[in-house]
């Protein structure tokens, strides 16, 4: 129901995942995925986990949420709608998963 639910969003993100999953750069940024609960952020990475190959999955660090995705040592982070903007104005690969589908 939620790969369903993010169908919009779906490739996008699931590209990103396993770009994000490859050898990791000094001072490489986070994947950021804005979702309104923690809980879907968390969705997200086990959806990467059953359709991304292993080896990929395995290197996805995470946090669910944090307010500054930019300064964070994972891979991938989530925030809330509200401080979406302040990622993408810093450069961050920011997918709004939460709002109108693109």
């Amino acid at each position: 129901d939620f790969a369903v639910s993010r169908g919009p969003w779906l490739a996008a993100v699931l590209a990103d995942l396993r770009r994000a999953s490859g050898p990791k750069e000094p001072g490489g940024r986070p994947v950021v995925l804005v979702e309104r609960q923690c809980a879907d952020v968390a969705r997200w990475l086990g959806l990467a986990s059953v359709t991304l190959p292993r080896e990929c999955a395995e290197r996805l660090t995470f946090t669910t949420y944090t307010r500054r995705p930019g300064s964070s040592a994972t891979r991938v982070a989530g925030m809330l709608p509200e401080d979406a903007e302040a990622a993408r104005a810093a450069g961050l690969r920011v997918h709004v998963c939460a709002g109108q589908a693109p």
